[in-house]
């Protein structure tokens, strides 16, 4: 099972295992990069691994909470109807609006429905328009695609909660990448070797489970000196809120 023991960061080659650097510095090379037998042999001892991983999204107190004690809950169009609900329930949203929510929406596309996206790397590496629309409205990509120039949801789903980072553990053989962690990681083995002043390793993966509160690191929410300095909101050329 993996602990805190068997936790590392994939964006910084100096936080990577010591198993796994030894092996790379042992059998790494341009010629063997791309040999099923090494690529299985990195695969093998990522398995033993979690990575941390960040979720960006936007949430209202009620809902920190659930995810800390309670993990995360796949999303689809069932469970965005309950989180619009409580919504509705608890004055953030009114009975218009929720409907508009509630009927237009890609919660249920086959790209989206069950899944988790995660960056391997702290927000603040990449750039302000990759992540800010997720922080700034609620309900994330499958909402405010359809949302964000509706002169009333648009408005609304933007003052629902505040932006939140969501700090987890995921087991790396619960990653589902475009191309495998093993692979990427290789290649900037190598490249680290090949030049000084190599960019961070920037992956991002999605999860198809739901995420129980044991993996759940912690929920840094804006505008605290923490996701402040992991996203890097305060040098956006946009104000956060």
């Amino acid at each position: 099972m993996n602990t805190l023991k068997n936790l590392f960061d994939v964006y910084q080659i100096e936080q990577w295992p010591e198993n796994l650097i030894s092996t790379l510095k042992e059998q790494c090379d341009h010629s063997s990069k791309n040999s099923p037998e090494f690529i299985n042999n990195i695969n093998y001892i990522l398995a033993d691994y979690s990575v941390v991983a960040y979720h960006c999204t936007r949430l209202t107190d009620v809902e920190c909470r659930q995810i800390k004690n309670n993990g995360m809950q796949l999303p689809n169009q069932d469970f965005l109807n309950q989180r619009i609900e409580a919504l509705l329930a608890g004055g953030h949203i009114n009975s218009t609006s929720a409907a508009k929510l509630k009927s237009n929406n890609q919660a249920d596309n086959p790209y989206r429905k069950n899944m988790f996206w995660f960056l391997l790397f702290p927000p603040h590496i990449t750039d302000e328009g990759a992540v800010k629309r997720l922080f700034k409205f609620w309900g994330g990509e499958s909402l405010y695609a359809c949302h964000e120039n509706d002169p009333d949801t648009g408005p609304a789903l933007q003052n629902i909660g505040s932006p939140c980072l969501i700090e987890a553990r995921i087991p790396v053989n619960d990653l589902q990448l475009y191309d495998s962690l093993a692979c990427q990681m290789i290649k900037h083995y190598l490249d680290s070797q090949a030049a000084t002043g190599v960019k961070p390793l920037m992956v991002e993966g999605r999860v198809e489970l739901p995420i129980p509160a044991c993996q759940i690191n912690r929920a840094i929410k804006h505008p605290s000196r923490e996701f402040c300095c992991l996203t890097g909101c305060n040098t956006w050329n946009e104000e956060l809120r």
